[in-house]
């Protein structure tokens, strides 16, 4: 063979075979490129949400705490006689503390999963449940030595309820979805060749 044609067709070849390895290594690069970018937006999606939820659980046990503080002045001066404005004074501030609780129970629904929902369900019914039973003692009833044990049990109650759901919170809080990137289904054919090329591909080119 001419020596200029072989050195002709070595040199197309070499040049063919630069464009396959060009053309590997930016289909790797893309790659590469699209899954760090996925994975980029998955987590200020993930974050977003994580902050919305967080803030959410805040507020409503934010709330939860307000209206357990509004039921000791009510209980207070419920064991004095003759106070039955200061009463109902107290009992309007709890009226208002509970409807703004329930109001953060709304938008803390909106935020998390449905068996978060039903644990903030939970904890509101145990805190309405003291209410019920404080308008149960002022209306008389109960007991006059009944109604404050009663409530206070309630009280003891509410307190383990609400160290339950902080547990619970804490636990979804922390629980992170995998943030790996899914591949696109592709036919047998397809996958067979890539990982064909892919092979070909660390032999001759990769380390």
């Amino acid at each position: 063979m001419d020596p200029t044609l072989e050195g002709a067709l070595i040199g197309a070849g070499a040049t063919a075979l630069g464009s396959v390895i060009a053309w590997f290594g930016s289909r790797a690069q893309a790659r590469a490129q699209l899954r760090s970018t996925v994975l980029q937006f998955r987590g200020q999606r993930l974050d977003a949400m994580f902050e919305a939820r967080r803030l959410a659980y805040a507020e409503f046990l934010q709330a939860v705490e307000r209206t357990r503080a509004a039921i000791a002045p009510v209980t207070g001066v419920l064991q004095v006689p003759g106070q039955e404005d200061l009463v109902q004074e107290r009992r309007e501030a709890l009226d208002v503390a509970m409807k703004e609780m329930l109001h953060q129970q709304s938008i803390l629904r909106l935020s998390v999963t449905g068996g978060e929902a039903a644990s903030a369900d939970s904890l509101t019914e145990v805190v309405l449940g003291v209410i019920s039973d404080l308008d149960v003692w002022r209306a008389g009833g109960a007991p006059p030595r009944m109604g404050p044990r009663i409530v206070n049990e309630r009280l003891m109650e509410l307190e383990g309820t609400i160290e339950h759901f902080v547990d619970g919170a804490r636990g979804y809080l922390h629980a992170i979805p995998d943030l790996d990137f899914e591949r696109p289904r592709e036919g047998l054919w397809r996958r067979w060749s890539s990982w064909r090329l892919e092979r070909w591909w660390q032999r001759n080119v990769g380390e």
